[in-house]
C-alpha cells in the first residue's frame, strides 16, 4: 500500500505517533527489534515516543533505535539528560519535498501513572503545550517551513479539564497546522478541525492502533491560497474475521 502511494505521488511522508512496542508476544520475546526493523523496511520518515516504548526500559529502547532504526524519534518535551536515551531523540526534523519545507515535531504524554518509575528513570517531563509552541514557532519563523506537523502521543481528548490532549494543544497553538495523534486508540472517520489562537484551522487526525488502518491525508499547496487538505482516506490494512 505504501509503495503504491509513493509510486503515484512525488512528495510523501510516512509518520507514526508512538507506541511502537507492545501488544504481541513478538515484543515480549524480542523487545522491539522486529517492530523497529519493520518500520525501517517500510521507510518511515519519523516517529514520536509512546509510553509503551518504555516497557522494556530506556536502555532497551536506546539499543533498538541505535541498532535498527534509520528514522528519527522526535520528542521536544522529554529531557533525557543523564539517561540511556540522552541524544537518542531530537525535538524536530525538517523535510524538503520539492520546493516545500515541512517541519515535523513530536510531543509525549506524562509518564506519571503510566510508566513505572524504574522504567522512566530520571526523565524530566516538560509542558507539552509550551514546548510544542516554542518548536513550532522556530520552524515557522526561523526555518521558514511551509507546514508544521506535530506527532502527538497525548491522546485525542479527555473529560478531565486538567489533562492535555490533541484538542487542547490545537486550540493553544499558533503555528502547528496538523496533529497526528496516538495513545487513545481513537478511530476517527475523518479529521477533526479546531481553531487555534490565531483563528486558523488546525487539523487533528488519529487512526486507531495496531496498524489496522493506514491514514492518508493529501495536501495541496498554492502560492495564492496557501495549503489545503484536499483528500482524506482511511485505508483498511487488515480484514478481521469472527470465529
Amino acid at each position: 500500500m505504501i509503495s503504491k502511494i509513493r509510486n503515484e505521488e512525488e512528495n510523501v511522508l510516512l509518520l507514526d505517533a508512538g507506541d511502537i512496542f507492545q501488544g504481541t508476544p513478538y515484543f515480549n520475546i524480542y523487545k522491539g527489534e522486529p517492530e523497529i526493523k519493520a518500520m525501517t523496511s517500510l521507510g518511515y520518515d519519523a516517529t514520536t515516543i509512546g509510553n509503551h516504548d518504555f516497557d522494556a526500559g530506556m536502555e532497551n529502547l536506546a539499543t533498538q533505535l541505535a541498532k535498527h532504526a534509520n528514522f528519527p524519534m522526535l520528542v521536544c518535551n522529554y529531557d533525557f539528560t543523564g539517561t540511556a536515551m540522552e541524544e537518542k531523540t531530537q525535538p524536530y526534523k525538517i523535510f524538503k519535498k520539492g520546493k516545500l519545507k515541512i517541519g515535523v515535531l513530536g510531543v509525549g504524554i506524562s509518564g506519571k501513572g503510566l510508566i513505572a518509575d524504574n522504567l522512566y528513570g530520571a526523565t524530566k517531563y516538560l509542558d507539552p503545550v509550551q514546548k510544542a509552541n516554542e518548536v513550532a514557532e522556530h520552524l515557522k519563523k526561523k526555518e521558514d517551513c511551509d507546514m508544521v506537523i506535530c506527532l502527538s502521543h497525548l491522546g485525542n481528548k479527555y473529560y478531565e479539564s486538567n489533562r492535555v490532549s490533541d484538542e487542547v494543544l490545537s486550540k493553544e497553538t499558533e503555528n502547528i497546522d496538523l496533529i497526528i495523534g496516538g495513545h487513545t486508540h481513537t478511530f476517527l472517520d475523518k479529521p477533526l478541525i479546531y481553531k487555534n489562537k490565531k483563528n486558523n484551522d488546525v487539523i487533528v487526525n488519529q487512526v486507531g492502533f495496531a496498524g489496522i488502518i493506514l491514514g492518508r491525508l493529501d495536501f495541496e499547496f498554492s502560492k495564492f491560497s496557501g495549503k489545503k487538505l484536499t483528500k482524506n482516506h482511511n485505508i483498511s490494512v487488515s480484514q478481521k474475521t469472527v470465529g
